[in-house]
């Protein structure tokens, strides 16, 4: 069972992949802006094996929000969706020129395909931090 971070701001859609991942067996945090993803950031005790953030949430860049949970999930993976092109967001946003990415609209076994990819993608000892887990955040107490 693995457990992903989910941002995208349009609720129904988070909603509904967010319930396809779901009915795969991990478990889905969910947010709908950056301010919910630092928010589980913050207080959220275990690992997150994998991010999937929409590369532009409203005002915001969702792939600087990537960047900083990065920091404290080391080794994280990051699937990008957005309705922009990839070209789009390299020229606009900068979002890595290797980096998993999803032009929506797409269908859910392309989308559970994808993320299915990234998980088995191994982590390498560098980026899973002193603890031997993949992101294992510093947890303040509420």
């Amino acid at each position: 069972m693995s457990t992903i971070l989910f941002v995208d701001d349009h609720h129904a859609f988070r909603t509904v992949f967010a319930e396809v991942l779901r009915n795969q067996g991990h478990v889905v945090l969910e947010a709908g802006t950056t301010a919910d993803a630092d928010h589980i950031r913050e207080f959220h005790p275990g690992p997150v094996d994998l991010l999937i953030v929409e590369a532009v949430l409203g005002t915001t860049n969702g792939i600087e929000l990537a960047n900083r949970l990065k920091t404290s999930y080391p080794g994280l993976p990051a699937l990008y969706i957005s309705t922009e092109s990839p070209s789009e967001l390299r020229a606009h946003r900068e979002l890595p020129e290797a980096a998993p990415f999803l032009q929506k609209p797409f269908s859910a076994e392309e989308f559970c395909g994808k993320v299915e990819e990234l998980l088995r993608q191994p982590v390498s000892p560098k980026d899973s931090g002193a603890s031997g887990a993949r992101g294992a955040p510093r947890v303040r107490t509420l």
